[in-house]
């Protein structure tokens, strides 16, 4: 424990020490408190750096009464301690205050802080904190730090496709009513064989060759984008899973399409794909990734649950296979790396380029541009990749280890294996689109925008987009009037 005491100021009120030294002053902490505050201009959300006595803290809740403030210190023992302290114990019982360990502040913030509603984030150290514990506020602020650039890349992508994901989500929705195979079709799947999880990296081009001399040996999962480059090649799909809801990704399916493969569409994922597959007779399930309106409306078990870790339909087709129970799993094209060209041969991009190509600007130009959008890091083995792939392979590698599966030696596909695991789908029961709307309506007629709320996550990815693309005109509320509007149309 850090702190070794407790004394009463001048005034009587309660103040923690460490050793000699006093986290308020020794006269009038709530007077210190007051002109602490006063020099803090303006925020909705405050980190404060040392719980200690908590009167800088009440002194900021008194200043900005609509803020949210969380408080950091460094360890349980030090919260119960502080406890003793009749403001602290009177604080922790108030809902406009967090209280994290410095080991917990970096997961917790990411539950905690939504740019969308609380604005800027403000950290404030209490100076007497800081200078009793310099190596705390380091550690502290550099946790903060990591929590902020997760968040900050969450709420790019939550301002760029929240609308687009909150009008697929209820358009697939609907469209799930008319998918009624699912538990037959999952419980039929050979989990006996080799998954084969097929990614559109440029390595397909010659290790496809594996899958078409060993075609019987394995289960083949696909990729959006790497379901064309397969058909292309007269390789069929057991499985193919999309998670983008772009308008592109429908691309993907405009060819002829087999009743057999079994389409796994995320709730997010583009309407038209999901549609087109269904208008064919093709067998279709839908999951849910993650989306707070996804996991919402899969209160009844309706739809798989699949882990996409940031966007990755690799990562999720790898957790369908999982979910199978396969024990042996291998990856092919699942590069997270450039050689000569972005991606495997016969994906939707080779004839979009091909329409667009002229003798000034053939479509090696295009992929290039693909290529060197970012900074490229040159690798042993000779191909060149980016932070980003990086983090998606490292994504990757990390869930298939927590998942119970360990990586083989192997040169051109990676390859992973399980003696435990077998098949964990949940079962799926049917939705009823319009029970679900009436429900939800009424929720979302009824709920607080300063409470906690399953409603108001349901409402934040589309929050995001409308404050990016609206400026500062009550974002919450334009989400909520288009949400309010999706449920009476469908």
């Amino acid at each position: 424990m850090n702190y070794t005491e407790i004394q009463a100021a001048k005034n009587n009120s309660a103040i923690p020490f460490c050793k000699n030294f006093s986290l308020h002053s020794k006269y009038n902490p709530e007077r210190e408190a007051a002109q602490f505050a006063a020099t803090i201009l303006d925020g909705r959300f405050f980190v404060v750096l040392g719980l200690a006595g908590g009167y800088h803290i009440r002194a900021i809740h008194e200043r900005f009464s609509c803020a949210k403030i969380v408080a950091i210190e460094q360890t349980t023992e030090d919260i119960s301690f502080l406890k003793k302290i009749p403001e602290v114990s009177k604080l922790i019982c108030e809902n406009w205050l967090k209280i994290f360990t410095i080991d917990e502040i970096q997961e917790e913030l990411k539950k905690s802080y939504r740019p969308a509603l609380d604005g800027n984030l403000t950290i404030i150290p209490l100076r007497a904190w800081a200078s009793a514990f310099p190596d705390a506020e380091k550690k502290a602020k550099e946790k903060i730090k990591i929590a902020l650039e997760e968040i900050s890349a969450d709420f790019s992508v939550q301002s760029h496709f929240g609308n687009i994901w909150q009008k697929n989500i209820f358009l697939n929705l609907k469209l799930s009513e008319k998918t009624t195979d699912a538990n037959e079709r999952l419980s039929k799947i050979p989990f006996e064989k080799t998954a084969a999880i097929v990614a559109a990296g440029p390595s397909l081009n010659e290790t496809i060759k594996k899958i078409e001399e060993n075609r019987e040996k394995y289960y083949v999962v696909a990729t959006d984008t790497a379901f064309r480059a397969l058909n292309a090649r007269k390789i069929f799909s057991d499985a193919v899973v999309s998670v983008d809801g772009q308008l592109v990704s429908c691309a993907h399916f405009l060819q002829s399409l087999s009743k057999k493969t079994l389409f796994v569409f995320d709730l997010c994922a583009n309407h038209c794909a999901a549609a087109r597959a269904v208008k064919v007779g093709a067998s279709v399930i839908f999951a849910q990734t993650g989306h707070p309106l996804s996991q919402y409306a899969n209160k009844q078990n309706s739809f798989i649950p699949l882990f996409a870790g940031s966007g990755t339909v690799t990562i999720a087709a790898a957790h369908f296979a999982i979910l199978a129970g396969f024990k042996k799993i291998e990856f092919f094209g699942a590069d997270f790396s450039y050689n000569l060209a972005p991606y495997t041969r016969g994906t939707y991009l080779d004839a979009q380029f091909s329409l667009n190509e002229s003798r000034f600007f053939p479509r090696e130009t295009a992929f290039d541009s693909l290529m060197f959008r970012t900074e490229l890091q040159p690798q042993k083995n000779g191909t060149k990749t980016t932070k980003i792939l990086l983090s998606y392979e490292k994504s990757l590698l990390d869930f298939m280890k927590n998942m119970g599966f360990s990586a083989e030696k192997n040169e051109k596909t990676k390859i992973f294996s399980s003696k435990t695991n077998s098949p964990n789908f949940p079962k799926i029961n049917q939705f009823n689109f319009k029970k679900f709307t009436e429900y939800y309506r009424r929720k979302l007629q009824n709920f607080n925008e300063n409470e906690e709320s399953e409603e108001l996550m349901t409402l934040l990815p589309l929050t995001a987009w409308v404050k990016s693309h609206n400026g500062n005109e009550s974002p919450l509320i334009i989400a909520y009037n288009k949400t309010i509007g999706y449920t009476n149309k469908l």
